[in-house]
């Protein structure tokens, strides 16, 4: 995996855990569509 879609994949993993309650819903639809294997 590119370097910047692994620094988008732990972002979006890191905003899921201890983002406001958009940060949350924004990072679970990222984490849905881009990375459903890490959920």
């Amino acid at each position: 995996m590119p370097l910047a879609l692994r620094q988008l994949n732990a972002l979006a993993l890191e905003m899921s855990q201890f983002g406001s309650e958009a940060d949350r819903e924004i990072a679970h639809r990222l984490l849905t569509q881009y990375f459903p294997k890490n959920l």
